[in-house]
């Protein structure tokens, strides 16, 4: 008869690799919103994306196949 001890998962596996995400994710999130604010270029980057999303909005919706 065999017997398999298994050893308990520790709960905090990964723990500093998942602390470094975090903090690169909140560094990259404030340079992402810091570089426009310096120039005042958030006017044309507002516009790009406004334009950007009505564009992929219209794609989808005159390419999807309706059965009517």
């Amino acid at each position: 008869m065999l017997i398999f001890i298994t050893t308990p998962k520790p709960k905090f596996k990964n723990i500093k690799y998942k602390i470094t995400c975090l903090l690169i994710g909140f560094l990259i999130s404030n340079i992402v919103s810091t570089i426009p604010a310096q120039t005042g270029d958030w006017t044309i980057i507002g516009a790009s994306l406004i334009i950007t999303v009505n564009e992929i909005i219209s794609k989808t919706a005159y390419t999807s196949k309706k059965n009517y």
